[in-house]
């Protein structure tokens, strides 16, 4: 492969933290009983 190692750990640190950003919206937007606990 020709892809080189930074660009693909990049890649995937993005899709973490767009995954981590959304998971935030939206447990803000609905929040769980659960963490109050």
């Amino acid at each position: 492969m020709d892809i080189p190692i930074t660009s693909w750990e990049l890649h995937t640190m993005n899709l973490q933290t767009v995954k981590y950003e959304l998971a935030n919206k939206i447990t803000k937007t609905y929040p769980r009983k659960d963490k109050n606990k």
